[in-house]
Formats: structure tokens, C-alpha cells, sequence
């Protein structure tokens, strides 16, 4: 069943009443972000363990680790698509990311780039 925004709801806000966290921005009918990756990469992002293998590629400005930006995309939440990691990843994109689950984080940073520009989220200026 959808549901309507009421009127003093932000649009982005997208928070169930059962107290999940919130959702990434956008609109609900794309569907939740791990679902998202998963069709497009064929990654179950679930699958991250937290091991801090990833932790090492680290980046001047982000404000997640890679582990953590995947846990963030697992859950649907909002910082997902909106971390500064997302977009400082890019430069991550080169190295042979590695992932002790098996997760093709390369692959999975891509989508959700393509995903955040999709709902109208863009890198931050430099």
C-alpha cells in the first residue's frame, strides 16, 4: 500500500513508522539501495562482515569508512547516498579494492554513484 506524505513532512523523509532508519533521499518506488545493487552488480551487500579490510583505503574528506558506507547501503539509510566516501571513493576506483566477503566494492561504489546522481544527488564541489 503507498503512502501519502502529509504535508509537514519533508519530501525526502521517508522514515517508517515502525522506527526503521531512514531510507536513502529519493523516491520510494526505486526501492531499497541493497536491492538496487544487488540487480545491478549481482553483489548482496549484507555479505560485509566488518572485517576493516577495506578500512586501509582511506581518503583525504570521508566521513565513512568503506565498511561502514556498506553498512550504511545494507540498511537503506540515508547517509548512504549522501556520505562524502561516496564521492571521495572515485579516486578509490583505480586500486583493486579488496574484500575479505568477496564483494566487488569497485562495482558496488559505481552503482551507488549512478544510484545517488538517479535521485538527484550530485558530488559536492570541489
Amino acid at each position: 500500500m503507498l503512502h501519502h506524505h502529509s504535508a509537514s513532512r519533508e519530501p525526502s523523509s521517508l522514515e517508517s513508522s515502525d522506527g526503521k532508519p531512514k531510507p536513502v533521499a529519493g523516491a520510494p518506488a526505486r526501492g531499497p539501495l541493497r536491492a538496487i545493487i544487488l540487480a545491478s552488480t549481482g553483489q548482496d551487500i549484507s555479505r560485509c562482515t566488518h572485517c576493516d579490510l577495506c578500512d586501509k583505503y582511506l581518503q583525504p574528506g570521508m566521513d565513512l569508512t568503506i565498511a561502514e558506507l556498506m553498512q550504511a547501503a545494507s540498511r537503506d539509510e540515508y547517509l548512504a547516498l549522501n556520505s562524502k566516501t561516496l564521492w571521495v571513493s572515485e579516486k578509490l576506483l583505480d586500486h583493486a579494492l579488496r574484500c575479505q566477503s568477496g564483494l566487488d566494492l569497485v562495482s558496488i561504489l559505481i552503482v551507488m554513484q549512478r544510484e545517488a546522481v538517479e535521485r538527484g544527488i550530485h558530488p559536492p564541489e570541489s
